[in-house]
């Protein structure tokens, strides 16, 4: 009788002890329920056939809601988000070069350009009106000056975002190499290594933002990285990125082993997704076609009215002059265009009349600079207005692009979080439920406890007669 009673006495203090292990793993579930990526815990609960009771009831640990697919799905749905919402970003500052509602373009500084020259057509005697024509001029070479800079300046920028990227995917690179080496330490102890694989997941996630991230589970709990091609991370090693310029001006990314003495991997055309990628595709392609079509422009107008402007005279009667100094190539024309030293501070020295016979009323070479608004001058056979046009078109076109596709990259990335919370992520309503049972069965076996107290009070007392 006594044995059957402490079997059972044993019995109810083993399922008091699962209950409220199993109650404190559904109390860090909604604890954490806002957690980002965590990972849903259940407590593993089984029969005991050995040990205290026959019948009784054991903890064999935890086990994680986790889904190595939904994961990665994550993983690089947040790659391509980033990429595409970088891009967006670098675009749009593209495009605010060229906003002539702002008075950052220069679409109206060449209308008003064109325009002065007619005007000095209509009156090339009129001191007041060179003096506006010599200002167009200085106005037009300082525009074309500023948005060349500018573009220069985002190109550097950009070196030194992608320089900055690449500095946080190292520091990525060797959190995630330490938590590899803890994870595979604490597994082979036998401990739980739960919030190990949270932190090293959301080290993960973060580090998809930066570059494109593929991942491979190991047979001792650690993981595989990779990024470009290359192995980022392998273990507790990690290798790191460094972002530098090649013959063209490009960016080169590459990847190396800490303390060299191997080669550098050039990662950069396999580089996919993330901020780096974005920054890549921005400033080597589009902000270096808009910058050598803009020079192409501004070199255009610039040689189209020096060359119509040699062919007349100024109010002296003097001949072959310049209004622009432009280089002899488009070569980064818009940065180094000046107002040519042969008219500078001079208004007179405008050339109006085609000879020296017509002074000083004559006025049909600036009728001829200013037909060259609607003259197909510019590469391509277009007039400067479509070339211009030409541009602006694209840069918005490739904006408009680039906005559609990030919006539809971050949907993505919303879906894929979606899917990955509807597997791993906690939900309160079936922690409440679990909350009930665990707390129902506790408490069933605090009244067995007592039934089992009561029943070996009675049994002691009768025994002690």
């Amino acid at each position: 009788m006594v044995a059957g009673l402490s079997s059972l006495l044993n019995t109810a203090r083993d399922a008091l002890q699962v209950q409220s292990y199993a109650l404190n793993v559904t109390g860090q579930n909604v604890a954490n329920a806002s957690t980002p990526l965590y990972v849903r815990r259940e407590a593993v609960i089984q029969s005991s056939s050995y040990g205290t009771a026959q019948g009784s009831v054991e903890v064999l640990g935890v086990r994680r809601a986790a889904d190595a697919f939904a994961d990665q799905q994550l993983f690089s749905a947040s790659s391509q988000s980033a990429a595409a919402s970088q891009y967006d970003d670098e675009l749009s500052q593209i495009e605010a070069l060229f906003n002539d509602a702002s008075g950052t373009g220069l679409g109206s500084v060449l209308d008003d350009l064109f325009s002065s020259f007619q005007d000095l057509a209509a009156s090339p005697n009129d001191p007041t009106v060179r003096d506006q024509v010599l200002q167009r001029i200085e106005t037009f070479a300082t525009r074309a000056q500023s948005v060349g800079d500018s573009l220069a300046t985002q190109s550097s920028e950009a070196l030194a975002r992608a320089i900055e990227v690449a500095d946080q995917v190292n520091a990525r690179a060797q959190e995630i190499a330490k938590l590899n080496q803890q994870i595979v330490a604490a597994q082979q102890s036998g401990q739980d290594a739960s919030d190990l694989l949270d932190q090293r997941n959301l080290k993960l996630l973060n580090l998809s933002e930066l570059v494109d991230v593929r991942t491979v589970a190991t047979a001792d709990g650690g993981i595989l990285v990779q990024t470009g091609g290359v192995m980022l991370v392998e273990g507790d090693f990690a290798r790191t990125l460094s972002v530098s310029l090649d013959e063209d001006g490009k960016l080169a990314i590459l990847a190396s082993r800490p303390g060299g003495g191997q080669p550098e991997t050039n990662i950069t055309a396999q580089l996919t997704g993330g901020q780096l990628a974005g920054i890549k595709e921005a400033r080597d392609g589009d902000l270096f076609d808009v910058a050598m079509k803009f020079n192409q422009l501004v070199f255009d107008v610039a040689t189209a009215i020096n060359q119509q402007h040699l062919q007349g005279v100024g109010l002296d009667g003097v001949g072959l002059r310049n209004i622009f100094d432009v280089g002899s190539t488009s070569e980064d024309a818009a940065r180094l265009i000046r107002v040519s030293a042969d008219i500078a501070g001079d208004p007179e020295a405008l050339a109006a009349a085609s000879t020296a016979d017509g002074l000083p009323g004559g006025s049909d070479n600036a009728l001829l600079l200013g037909n060259l608004v609607g003259s197909a001058v510019m590469t391509g056979g277009r007039t400067p207005a479509q070339a211009y046009g030409d541009l602006t078109g694209t840069v918005g076109t490739r904006r408009a692009s680039a906005q559609a596709d990030a919006e539809l990259r971050l949907t993505v990335y919303q879906q894929a979080q979606t899917a990955r919370e509807s597997t791993s992520g906690v939900s309160l309503d079936d922690e409440m439920v679990a909350l009930e049972r665990y707390q129902r069965a506790y408490q069933a076996a605090c009244s067995l406890l007592t039934v089992v107290d009561d029943l070996l009070s009675e049994l002691m007392s009768r025994v002690g007669r």
